[in-house]
């Protein structure tokens, strides 16, 4: 294998590695976000309305629909994970 030919693939690797950690670091950000919007709501819900009956129907309800949410971003974070093990078992050569 020529060096130009190893470096040409050390370059595809670190771009997919750069591109798989871009894509981890913008779900986990989903997650903050959606943790903070769950959040601002339970205070807005808790201080504002309290003495309306449906105000912890509403609350309970955003926590599930952001908890599946962030289960499914979670697996899709998994799977990155997963994929990055399998091409770095195929290519053993890069030791990064």
């Amino acid at each position: 294998m020529k060096i130009s030919e190893k470096n040409s693939m050390e370059r595809t690797f670190l771009s997919n590695e750069r591109n798989a950690l871009s894509e981890e670091r913008t779900i986990l950000a989903y997650i903050r976000t959606e943790l903070s919007i769950v959040g601002v709501i339970a205070i807005i819900l808790k201080f504002y309305f309290d003495d309306f009956y449906w105000a912890p129907h509403i609350a309970i309800s955003m926590f599930i629909i952001f908890g599946i949410s962030i289960a499914f971003e979670s697996i899709k974070i998994r799977k990155l994970k997963e994929k990055r093990k399998k091409y770095q078992e195929k290519h053993p050569h890069f030791k990064l």
